[in-house]
């Protein structure tokens, strides 16, 4: 079980204590409804910013923007960062109505919001999620894959097991073009041809 700090109205010293005493290293959704960054208050997103705690962040332009995110590259120094996409169901099946926990939901371009437009989950793709961030932040290519592949499997102990293409890890990986348009997976050892999605 990894305790997270996430959608918190905790102070900066609050959960700069809760890293560093209670070893709480993990923040759920950096920027997203939580105590975000004053000069005077840093909150939690300070506290993200100023420790090595691994940081997960949504890379769609839309629940952060590309400042927020080449902050948070610069800051942590590309170290420590999760990219996740916090999509739901509705991911990929265009604009219309979703459901998400009972409640529903109505998807319009990249956008998913409830009835009184409240921003709920992302809708984006794991690849336009490494594009953007790419694109945002300049950071080269293979330390952005490390940031859905390594990172998040060191963090659950699970990197001896995949996470990196290597003798005796599961073979799941994704083959994608210069453009990181889709083109195939090897899940298991089994190989899958997509009909390709532009970006």
């Amino acid at each position: 079980i990894i305790l997270s700090i996430g959608h918190s109205a905790a102070t900066y010293e609050q959960a700069m204590s809760a890293i560093e005493n209670y070893k709480i290293n993990h923040i759920t959704h950096v920027y997203n409804a939580m105590t975000g960054f004053h000069h005077r208050k840093p909150g939690v997103v300070g506290a993200a910013l100023d420790s090595s705690a691994n940081c997960e962040i949504i890379p769609d332009n839309i629940h952060t923007h590309p400042v927020a995110q080449r902050l948070l590259y610069h800051a942590k120094q590309g170290r420590n960062i999760i990219l996740i996409t916090d999509s739901m169901r509705a991911c990929g099946l265009g604009d219309g109505e979703s459901e998400l926990g009972g409640q529903k939901v109505f998807v319009k371009g990249n956008y998913a919001t409830l009835a009184d437009g409240t921003l709920v989950g992302s809708v984006i793709l794991m690849n336009r999620a490494v594009k953007n961030f790419l694109e945002n932040t300049k950071a080269s290519l293979p330390k952005i894959i490390e940031m859905v592949t390594k990172a998040p499997a060191q963090e659950l102990g699970l990197y001896g097991e995949l996470g990196s293409i290597e003798i005796g890890k599961q073979a799941n990986f994704t083959i994608f073009d210069e453009n990181l348009n889709i083109f195939s997976s090897v899940v298991e050892g089994k190989f899958f041809q997509f009909e390709q999605q532009k970006n």
